[in-house]
Order: C-alpha cells, then sequence, then structure tokens
C-alpha cells in the first residue's frame, strides 16, 4: 500500500506542456521553505487576511508548514483548499491553491 491507496490526490497531476502541479511531499515543503522568503507576493500589497509573510523567520516557515498541512488535513467535499506543488522543466519553483468552500442556501 501506498499513501495514494489512503489519499487519493497524492496521485493527481495536472500537467501542461510547461508545469506540473501536484500535491505537495514532504520533500516538497522543503523546497517550498527555501522558496517563500524569496517572494510570495508584491511587497507593496498585502492579499492576506492574516499578513503571515511578514513574520519574522522561523515564524514565516512555521506559519506557511502548518497552513499547508492544515489545508491537506482539513480537505473534505465541503471545503476545498487543495495545494499544488508547481514544477517548470522538473524544477520546483512554488506553490498554487485550488479553494472553494460550499455554502449552503437557507
Amino acid at each position: 500500500m501506498s499513501l495514494s491507496d489512503y489519499w487519493p490526490f497524492f496521485s493527481l497531476r495536472i500537467n501542461t506542456p510547461r508545469l506540473e502541479l501536484r500535491p505537495p511531499t514532504g520533500t516538497d515543503l522543503d523546497g517550498l521553505i527555501e522558496l517563500a522568503p524569496k517572494g510570495v507576493h508584491d511587497p507593496a500589497t498585502m492579499p492576506f487576511t492574516t499578513p503571515w509573510t511578514d513574520l519574522p523567520s522561523p515564524d514565516f516557515e512555521r506559519e506557511a508548514l502548518q497552513y499547508w498541512w492544515r489545508c491537506r488535513a482539513e480537505l473534505s467535499p465541503q471545503r476545498w483548499d487543495l495545494v499544488f506543488a508547481v514544477e517548470y522543466q522538473g524544477e520546483l519553483v512554488g506553490a498554487r491553491n485550488l479553494t472553494s468552500v460550499t455554502r449552503h442556501r437557507p
């Protein structure tokens, strides 16, 4: 048995001619932690409701890991926040999320 047998998203791949997106492995998270301090967004704007990218190291890295782990742990049919590692020509270049929240109408 492999982890994909228990959590099928580990087998998910989205490929384009230039990119591959897939759920990150532990090794990918190591790489993403190395990439994140180089810039997640334009420093002149804050796109997040929680300004985690302004945290000093090692809080910044810890918050990023906790977020990625939380996304994986809380993934459900009602709440999608699926993180993808992004590779360009075989090199890890960042992460991207596919997010959706189901809202129930009264």
